[in-house]
């Protein structure tokens, strides 16, 4: 198979950097884990490398790959993530083209322990900022959350990935 995984493989997201390398954000399920997997494959279509990005139970969402070819991705983690001090939650990941180190990460919640966000979908700016939108149970600084549920979006700086914005 293209992967070589023995288990439900499921593909969210898929970018291409500018000398043709081809990567791809997966979703698979290993019961009782949900784990996430980056698949990076050359511009012929041979597999290059396939790190696991997420700790279990987690759900991928979106991956962008910008101007330095560097890999940004965002998902959920209902455990604790590598090098960020939390109980879990929605997270963008900046990693370096090889995707053999981390960058920054960054979680992405209004601040309040018992509220989660969820990262869906990423994009660029000239600057390689990335921008953030999804969706909230809570609420962040300055704002109220109006509904079970609330969109945002948020700027984070391309070097360090700290919030240069939020919109609730």
């Amino acid at each position: 198979t293209i992967t070589n995984i023995n288990a439900n493989v499921y593909s969210k997201a898929l970018g291409v950097d500018s000398t043709g390398n081809i990567f791809v954000l997966t979703q698979y399920t290993e019961a009782p884990n949900l784990w996430g997997r980056i698949f990076k494959y050359n511009s012929a279509g041979a597999l290059l490398t396939s790190p696991i990005v997420s700790g279990t139970r987690s759900a991928t969402y979106d991956l962008v790959i910008d101007s330095n070819n560097n890999v940004t991705y965002s998902i959920h983690n209902n455990v604790a993530y590598t090098n960020a001090n939390s109980n879990g939650g929605g997270y963008v990941i900046r990693m370096n083209n090889a995707l053999t180190s981390y960058l920054w990460i960054q979680k992405i919640e209004p601040g309040t322990t018992s509220r989660v966000s969820f990262p869906h979908a990423l994009a660029l700016d000239s600057s390689n900022n990335v921008y953030v939108t999804g969706y909230t149970s809570g609420a962040y600084s300055g704002f109220t959350n109006k509904g079970r549920y609330d969109i945002f979006v948020l700027k984070l700086a391309s070097a360090t990935g700290n919030r240069l914005w939020t919109r609730q």
